[in-house]
């Protein structure tokens, strides 16, 4: 096996100012003493057991990696927070295991034609399903059309109540919303309008 040291006392600061490329075994100074400083380009098909990116990282990680152009990563494990600046695009599955998923976006776009909902009311019928929006007509209010779990019936309804975290809705307080629509089937309750059709 043939195997290049470079600067391999203790406490040596190596400085690399142009292209280093490697296919063997290589062995830039030591990994517990001395500082290696690559300005220009580094290949290498895998750097192992060593610390990179502070004086104390897990051995093997970097603590931090940026690229300007196009990487390939065939694992990436990631344990603070991330950022990317251009298009990211995942062409297997997304899991995500936090409590919120926020998308600050202009338009989503879904191909699924029947979004699936509360996964975790599975055991009890405990929580309120449907959709609701935020609107402002002088103050905050939200609107949305939801399945009450106490009675098993979707309401149209605007309320006041803060939902933006709510799994619940408190039809005490909300006032029912007015549907515009043809309706087909019974009807219970008061009509206004035209009822003979």
């Amino acid at each position: 096996e043939f195997r290049r040291v470079l600067f391999r006392s203790s406490g040596d600061t190596i400085t690399i100012n142009n292209a280093l490329s490697t296919k063997g075994t290589s062995t830039l100074g030591d990994s517990t003493n001395d500082t290696t400083t690559c300005s220009g380009t580094l290949n290498a098909n895998a750097i192992e057991n060593t610390p990179i990116g502070a004086s104390t990282p897990s051995t093997g990680a970097f603590t931090t990696i940026s690229s300007s152009g196009s990487s390939t990563l065939n694992s990436l494990t990631v344990t603070n927070n991330t950022s990317v600046g251009g298009n990211l695009t995942v062409d297997g599955n997304l899991t995500v295991s936090g409590d919120t998923v926020q998308m600050d976006v202009s338009n989503l776009k879904v191909e699924d034609s029947l979004i699936y909902i509360a996964t975790s009311n599975s055991s009890s019928d405990a929580i309120d399903i449907g959709f609701v929006g935020l609107y402002n007509d002088g103050s905050d209010k939200y609107a949305g059309l939801v399945r009450d779990s106490t009675d098993d019936k979707f309401k149209l309804f605007n309320t006041t109540q803060d939902l933006s975290s709510a799994t619940t809705v408190n039809f005490n307080t909300a006032t029912i919303g007015t549907l515009l629509a043809n309706i087909e089937g019974d009807v219970t309750g008061n009509l206004t309008g035209n009822v003979t059709g």
